[in-house]
Protein backbone atom coordinates (compact mmCIF):
# COMPACT_ATOMS: atom_id res chain seq x y z
CA UNK A 1 0.00 0.00 0.00
CA UNK A 2 2.56 2.44 0.92
CA UNK A 3 4.60 1.85 -2.67
CA UNK A 4 1.09 2.58 -4.39
CA UNK A 5 0.97 5.91 -2.19
CA UNK A 6 4.92 7.10 -3.68
CA UNK A 7 4.12 5.79 -6.92
CA UNK A 8 0.74 7.79 -7.26
CA UNK A 9 2.93 11.14 -6.06
CA UNK A 10 5.14 10.15 -8.34
CA UNK A 11 2.44 9.94 -11.28
CA UNK A 12 2.01 14.13 -9.93
CA UNK A 13 5.56 14.75 -11.58
CA UNK A 14 4.77 13.49 -15.05
CA UNK A 15 3.58 14.63 -18.45
CA UNK A 16 1.10 12.59 -20.10
CA UNK A 17 0.02 13.12 -23.63
CA UNK A 18 -3.60 11.84 -24.33
CA UNK A 19 -4.83 11.78 -27.80
CA UNK A 20 -8.68 10.90 -28.18
CA UNK A 21 -11.26 11.73 -31.54
CA UNK A 22 -13.90 11.13 -29.10
CA UNK A 23 -14.86 14.05 -27.52
CA UNK A 24 -16.91 12.69 -24.49
CA UNK A 25 -14.18 10.02 -23.50
CA UNK A 26 -12.00 12.87 -24.27
CA UNK A 27 -13.75 15.04 -21.71
CA UNK A 28 -14.12 12.44 -19.13
CA UNK A 29 -11.33 10.78 -19.38
CA UNK A 30 -8.91 13.90 -19.09
CA UNK A 31 -11.13 14.89 -15.90
CA UNK A 32 -9.68 12.22 -14.44
CA UNK A 33 -6.37 12.35 -15.49
CA UNK A 34 -5.45 15.87 -14.67
CA UNK A 35 -6.47 14.96 -11.01
CA UNK A 36 -3.46 12.09 -10.80
CA UNK A 37 -0.73 13.45 -13.08
CA UNK A 38 1.37 16.83 -12.86
CA UNK A 39 0.76 17.74 -16.39
CA UNK A 40 -1.82 16.86 -19.08
CA UNK A 41 -1.25 17.51 -23.04
CA UNK A 42 -4.51 16.55 -24.77
CA UNK A 43 -5.03 16.09 -28.37
CA UNK A 44 -7.86 15.17 -30.68
CA UNK A 45 -6.42 13.11 -33.32
CA UNK A 46 -2.78 11.30 -33.75
CA UNK A 47 -1.09 13.70 -35.71
CA UNK A 48 -2.25 16.90 -33.55
CA UNK A 49 -0.70 13.79 -31.02
CA UNK A 50 2.57 13.55 -32.53
CA UNK A 51 3.29 17.16 -33.00
CA UNK A 52 2.34 17.48 -28.80
CA UNK A 53 5.00 14.61 -28.18
CA UNK A 54 7.77 16.60 -30.46
CA UNK A 55 6.87 19.97 -28.71
CA UNK A 56 6.49 18.91 -25.39
CA UNK A 57 8.41 15.16 -24.64
CA UNK A 58 5.52 14.11 -22.38
CA UNK A 59 6.57 11.05 -19.99
CA UNK A 60 3.90 8.77 -20.52
CA UNK A 61 1.20 8.58 -23.73
CA UNK A 62 -1.98 7.15 -23.94
CA UNK A 63 -3.76 6.81 -27.07
CA UNK A 64 -7.01 5.90 -28.57
CA UNK A 65 -6.20 3.78 -31.75
CA UNK A 66 -8.88 4.74 -34.37
CA UNK A 67 -8.57 8.44 -35.12
CA UNK A 68 -9.45 10.73 -37.87
CA UNK A 69 -6.33 12.15 -39.94
CA UNK A 70 -3.80 9.82 -38.02
CA UNK A 71 -4.85 6.29 -35.97
CA UNK A 72 -3.19 5.90 -32.13
CA UNK A 73 -1.14 2.95 -33.72
CA UNK A 74 0.58 5.20 -36.42
CA UNK A 75 1.02 7.97 -34.30
CA UNK A 76 3.22 5.31 -31.47
CA UNK A 77 5.20 3.78 -34.07
CA UNK A 78 5.80 7.22 -35.23
CA UNK A 79 6.80 7.85 -31.56
CA UNK A 80 9.19 5.14 -31.09
CA UNK A 81 11.09 6.48 -33.99
CA UNK A 82 11.85 9.63 -31.37
CA UNK A 83 11.85 7.62 -28.52
CA UNK A 84 12.03 4.15 -28.00
CA UNK A 85 11.10 4.04 -23.97
CA UNK A 86 8.56 5.78 -23.59
CA UNK A 87 5.40 3.86 -22.24
CA UNK A 88 2.28 3.94 -24.72
CA UNK A 89 -1.00 3.13 -23.68
CA UNK A 90 -3.50 2.48 -25.90
CA UNK A 91 -6.73 2.95 -24.81
CA UNK A 92 -9.29 1.49 -27.31
CA UNK A 93 -12.79 -0.21 -27.73
CA UNK A 94 -11.47 -2.50 -29.44
CA UNK A 95 -10.19 -6.32 -28.19
CA UNK A 96 -9.70 -7.45 -32.21
CA UNK A 97 -6.98 -9.98 -32.25
CA UNK A 98 -5.41 -7.82 -35.32
CA UNK A 99 -5.55 -4.74 -32.85
CA UNK A 100 -3.56 -6.32 -30.09
CA UNK A 101 -1.04 -7.78 -32.41
CA UNK A 102 -0.76 -4.64 -34.25
CA UNK A 103 -0.05 -2.88 -30.42
CA UNK A 104 2.18 -5.69 -29.39
CA UNK A 105 4.47 -4.80 -32.64
CA UNK A 106 4.59 -1.02 -31.42
CA UNK A 107 6.09 -2.27 -28.67
CA UNK A 108 2.42 -1.07 -26.65
CA UNK A 109 3.30 -0.72 -23.11
CA UNK A 110 -0.80 -1.55 -21.73
CA UNK A 111 -3.62 -2.23 -23.75
CA UNK A 112 -6.33 -1.15 -22.14
CA UNK A 113 -10.33 -1.81 -23.14
CA UNK A 114 -13.00 0.36 -23.06
CA UNK A 115 -15.29 1.48 -21.18
CA UNK A 116 -12.57 1.44 -18.46
CA UNK A 117 -12.48 1.75 -14.42
CA UNK A 118 -10.55 4.70 -12.99
CA UNK A 119 -9.03 1.95 -11.00
CA UNK A 120 -7.61 -0.16 -14.18
CA UNK A 121 -6.62 3.10 -15.82
CA UNK A 122 -4.62 4.42 -12.88
CA UNK A 123 -3.13 0.59 -12.42
CA UNK A 124 -1.75 1.07 -16.07
CA UNK A 125 -0.10 4.43 -15.43
CA UNK A 126 1.39 3.07 -11.98
CA UNK A 127 2.96 0.63 -13.76
CA UNK A 128 4.29 3.14 -16.58
CA UNK A 129 5.36 5.25 -13.37
CA UNK A 130 7.40 2.56 -12.01
CA UNK A 131 8.96 1.93 -15.47
CA UNK A 132 10.51 4.94 -15.86
CA UNK A 133 11.68 4.85 -12.52
CA UNK A 134 13.21 2.24 -12.58
CA UNK A 135 14.82 3.13 -15.70
CA UNK A 136 16.03 6.49 -14.46
CA UNK A 137 17.62 4.79 -11.34
CA UNK A 138 19.06 2.39 -13.65
CA UNK A 139 21.07 5.16 -15.46
CA UNK A 140 21.82 6.64 -12.30
CA UNK A 141 23.69 3.83 -10.87
CA UNK A 142 25.39 3.51 -14.79
CA UNK A 143 26.39 6.68 -14.55
CA UNK A 144 28.30 6.26 -10.63
CA UNK A 145 29.69 3.15 -11.61
CA UNK A 146 30.99 4.65 -15.18
CA UNK A 147 31.23 8.34 -14.29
Amino acid sequence: MENRKLDQNYLKTLTVLYAEDEEDARKQISQFLSRIVGKLITTANGAEGLEAFTTHSPDIVITDIRMPEMDGLTMAREIRKIDPKVPIVALTAFEETDYMMSAINVRVTRYIVKPVSSDLLLDGLIECARRLRDEMQSERLLAVRHG
